[in-house]
C-alpha cells in the first residue's frame, strides 16, 4: 500500500526528527519520489500541451467567432419566421377543428 510510497510521521513527533528522503524511515520513499516526479512531468506536459494548443487554434477560433457573430441576426430572424409559420399552422388546425383520436387539437399559448 502507501508505505511503499511513503513513511510515517506523526503530528506530535519532533519536526528535528524529520527525515524527507534517504532512509527507511524518511516521509518519502523511492517509489513515492519516483510518483511525484512523474506526476510533476505530467502536469507539466499538460501546461505544455494547453499553451500550444491555445497558440495553435486561438486565432482560427477567434476567426470562426466574428464569422458567427457576423451572421447571428440573420438566423435568429429565420428561426423567427420559422416559429411564426408553425405558431400560425397550428392555429389553422385548432380554427378549422381537426381532431386527433376525437380531440381538438389546442394551441396555448
Amino acid at each position: 500500500g502507501s508505505s511503499w510510497c511513503f513513511g510515517s510521521f506523526e503530528v506530535t513527533d519532533d519536526i528535528n526528527t524529520l527525515e524527507w528522503y534517504g532512509s527507511d524511515t524518511s516521509l518519502l520513499q523511492p517509489l513515492g519520489l519516483l510518483c511525484l516526479i512523474l506526476s510533476g512531468l505530467g502536469f507539466s506536459g499538460w501546461i505544455l500541451t494547453s499553451s500550444w494548443k491555445g497558440r495553435k487554434v486561438g486565432p482560427l477560433r477567434k476567426k470562426v467567432l466574428l464569422e458567427l457573430d457576423a451572421g447571428e441576426a440573420e438566423w435568429k430572424e429565420k428561426r423567427r419566421q420559422e416559429a411564426k409559420a408553425a405558431a400560425a399552422a397550428a392555429d389553422q388546425a385548432a380554427t378549422a377543428g381537426d381532431t386527433e383520436e376525437g380531440t381538438t387539437l389546442q394551441v396555448l399559448r
